[in-house]
């Protein structure tokens, strides 16, 4: 095989991955959606993923994202807590409600990175409420056992009015979205 050969077969195997890849990424995003949602509808889900703060895998993550339904798509802003400095993580300090896509995690999606999911659509003040936490939290301290991003998804499940599973400061993001599902089968 001649080396431009080469070259395109290398060039046309990464071309597929990407592809296969991608193809997965929308396909597990379409099924994350509603099949029964209409324009004007707004979801709120709650995730685990196996990426923490910092992408690492010690410890997973939990987040919130708001879905508005739209004629044409869906928009999406996803929000998570998080000590405002690394040295917090560990000794605790002042937290913050980021928005995901500023908080400079751009793999956040990959396939097979999302281990929990649940979902309810908006009803009465929720969404008002949703924003109203966020602001709240902006104000707490981060501490890694008590006041997290599972502790401000266990906040956002509260006024999603879903059955919340009992806390525990070993708890990882996965466990709890897992216990959250179990103790709400169809929200």
């Amino acid at each position: 095989m001649t080396a431009m050969s080469h070259s395109f077969w290398d060039q046309l195997i990464s071309t597929l991955r990407w592809r296969s890849l991608l193809v997965g990424a929308m396909l597990s995003m379409i099924s994350a959606f509603d099949a029964n949602a209409n324009p004007g509808d707004i979801y709120l889900r709650l995730y685990s993923s196996t990426h923490s703060w910092d992408n690492q895998s010690a410890f997973g993550h939990a987040f919130a994202c708001m879905e508005y339904h739209l004629n044409s798509s869906i928009k999406e802003e996803c929000f998570g807590f998080y000590p405002k400095s690394t040295s917090a993580l560990l000794i605790g300090g002042p937290g913050v409600a980021e928005n995901e896509g500023m908080a400079k995690r751009p793999n956040r999606f990959n396939p097979g990175e999302l281990t929990g999911e649940i979902g309810v659509k908006l009803k009465n003040n929720m969404r008002h409420d949703f924003f109203v936490l966020l602001n709240d939290w902006n104000s707490k301290n981060y501490k890694l056992t008590s006041a997290n991003c599972i502790d401000f998804v266990n906040a956002v499940a509260a006024i999603l009015e879903l059955n919340r599973p009992v806390r525990l400061p070993t708890q990882t993001p996965t466990d709890y979205l897992t216990e959250l599902k179990r103790l709400n089968p169809s929200p």
